[in-house]
């Protein structure tokens, strides 16, 4: 079995601890960056019996009009080819349109015309199966314990990044990007008794420095280190997610498998990842409440940082690579 995996993530730690669960299970795997121009000619050079393609849309429809209106022709007019090719396409569907909405016509158009040319879709929870419907299969998301260093205990992280032992600490953890709802949890933690760190990386600037930044919030803005992660996530009582919209998310994976409570919205597979005894799931509206609901809890957090290790823990890459190279024998 030979599979071609077409994104730009080579460097992502999903692709690489799938691609090495697939590897070890005998599937010779192939990865390719995603350039629709020379698809076709990345299929014949490399022979697949699958291609697998990864999150699509913010490789097509990220750029101006007209080049993402190119990239998507080109891109459907190859999809075409590979089909006559007799080759199996799979598609995980990690979100339903590229995260800043740049082109929302052009975001449904790949969704509707990738859905109907892969034979098979993958996606990460049950509700976004029931929301595509046909040819779609549910596979967990795998985690990331023992991935990344986590040998710096609550202490010592805080004692680095310069934190009370006493202080009450939320974390948002990534990329620090308008769909997030950074700006509402910024309105919503002001004022509370607790420190709100924000550490990651700004594709934009000017969206950063656009930001009103109460009092009791740090902006820690810059590429997070995998050495200094664990830093983050061993000094917070609790992660905060508070997207405005979701599907599927790697961040509150990695939260889960630091064993750390989490505070995220009742959108997409949010509430089937989570559930009430490891996080603090809200209503669109009722972020400040969460918030205040985990301040108030502080003395179950860590039972709840350890029931969420403990669910994470049985998404295993194995489990998921075995699910994934079944769908890639699938006739």
């Amino acid at each position: 079995m030979r599979c071609l995996i077409l994104s730009q993530w080579r460097v992502n730690p999903y692709q690489q601890l799938l691609v090495g669960a697939l590897r070890r299970l005998g599937a010779e795997v192939v990865e390719r960056p995603l350039l629709p121009f020379s698809l076709g000619a990345t299929v014949r050079e490399c022979k697949p019996d699958v291609l697998h393609l990864q999150n699509v849309h913010p490789f097509l429809t990220g750029r101006g009009w007209v080049r993402s209106l190119m990239n998507v022709l080109a891109f459907v007019a190859a999809l075409i080819m590979v089909r006559l090719r007799g080759v199996r396409i799979v598609w995980t569907v990690h979100d339903l349109g590229h995260h800043d909405r740049r082109h929302p016509l052009l975001d449904r158009i790949v969704t509707a015309l990738t859905a109907r040319l892969a034979h098979a879709r993958i996606v990460h929870c049950e509700a976004a199966r029931r929301e595509l419907g046909r040819e779609v299969t549910a596979i967990p998301h795998g985690h990331y314990i023992g991935h990344y260093e986590n040998r710096v205990d609550r202490a010592a992280a805080r004692q680095s990044l310069g934190i009370g032992n006493g202080e009450f600490v939320f974390l948002f953890l990534g990329w620090l990007r308008p769909y997030k709802g950074i700006p509402e949890l910024l309105d919503a933690v002001e004022g509370l008794p607790a420190r709100l760190l924000i550490a990651g990386e700004a594709r934009d600037p000017a969206f950063v420095e656009s930001l009103r930044v109460p009092a009791n919030v740090e902006i820690h803005s810059g590429a997070v280190q995998d050495d200094r992660l664990q830093l983050y996530l061993n000094a917070c009582d609790v992660v905060v997610l508070p997207y405005r919209r979701i599907l599927t998310s790697g961040a509150v994976i990695l939260a889960m498998s630091f064993a750390r409570p989490c505070i995220a919205p009742r959108l997409g597979c949010m509430p089937e990842t989570l559930d009430d005894r490891g996080a603090f799931l809200y209503d669109p509206g009722a972020l400040r409440e969460a918030l205040t609901h985990a301040i108030d809890g502080r003395d179950e957090l860590p039972r709840m940082g350890a029931h969420n290790r403990e669910k994470v823990s049985a998404w295993t890459w194995q489990r998921a690579a075995e699910a994934t190279l079944a769908i890639y024998q699938r006739r």
